[in-house]
């Protein structure tokens, strides 16, 4: 995995696409409850659960590649002084 920054142009494009995606999923939900689904809070939740439950997992195992959670001896005894 690279250090480097994302460009503002990468910025905005990843900004649009998210919006869109936005958009198109909060119209997605507005119709379902439009129609009177009974499914409608179900499907929306399932969707969440199964988008966000993976990415959470990824990103969890990218702050533990980059080291979030080790242990720094030299801090623990400048904090015991």
């Amino acid at each position: 995995m690279s250090k480097e920054k994302l460009s503002i142009a990468t910025k905005n494009k990843i900004g649009n696409i998210s919006a869109v995606f936005t958009v198109l999923f909060t119209l997605f939900s507005g119709w379902l409850i439009y129609i009177q689904s009974d499914n409608a809070l179900p499907l929306i939740l399932g969707i969440g659960a199964l988008v966000y439950g993976p990415l959470c997992f990824i990103f969890y195992v990218i702050e533990v590649i980059k080291g979030v959670f080790k242990h720094d001896e030299e801090a623990e005894e400048t904090e015991e002084v």
